[in-house]
């Protein structure tokens, strides 16, 4: 072989370890991409506000009051809350002719209890209150108030379908050194002024 062909052997076997070494770089890049997803995952996960809440609502009265309480972790000191109520039964249509709208169905609150408007920034519909900080060993009580009967029942159905129900909500948190978390809680409500703060 000429020496034009050795040169040409030589340059095509050079580009062939370049090009390996290339394509063994870019996985061994790609795993280590992925095993730093998944350390970051599992650590958002371990950092997930730990909540603490109540529903305190006395007999005779229409007015309750939810109590959130922040735990944990330390290391977040404080949070942004936004606190929402979620209906008893996600993504209800109607089945019934003549039966409640998409958009009757979406105003209504499918739970025992609502946000009042009147008090803590409650949202006209009563599903949300205004953002709020917790810090550490703090808690917040928000006001509630009996959902509204829609109008294809009556109050009597509508309170003795609710008498024994938890309050569904949502809580959204968020802290500036991590992405935000969404915690759902299934609140029961008790009569006891105390049971917030007995230990669990």
């Amino acid at each position: 072989m000429t020496a034009e062909t050795w040169s040409a052997i030589a340059a095509f076997i050079a580009l062939s370890g370049s090009f390996l070494a290339w394509k063994a770089a870019a996985k061994s890049a790609d795993a280590a991409s992925r095993l730093t997803e998944i350390e970051r995952r599992r650590w958002h996960h371990e950092m997930t506000p730990q909540l603490r809440a109540a529903v305190v609502a006395p007999k005779v009265w229409d007015n309750a009051e939810l109590r959130l309480l922040l735990l944990g972790p330390t290391a977040l000191h404080e949070v942004t809350l936004t606190v929402s109520i979620r209906d008893d039964w996600p993504d209800r249509k109607s089945t019934l002719a003549g039966g409640p709208t998409a958009d009757e169905i979406a105003a209504t609150i499918w739970g025992p209890y609502r946000f009042n408007r009147a008090i803590d920034g409650g949202s006209e519909d009563g599903r949300s209150v205004e953002t709020f900080r917790l810090t550490m060993g703090d808690y917040k009580p928000i006001a509630l108030i009996r959902s509204a009967w829609p109008r294809w029942t009556n109050q009597d159905h509508w309170r003795t379908k609710y008498a024994d129900a938890p309050v569904r909500i949502a809580v959204t948190c968020e802290h500036p050194d991590y992405e935000p978390w969404t915690v759902h809680l299934e609140v029961p409500v008790d009569i006891d002024e105390q049971a917030f703060f007995k230990p669990k």
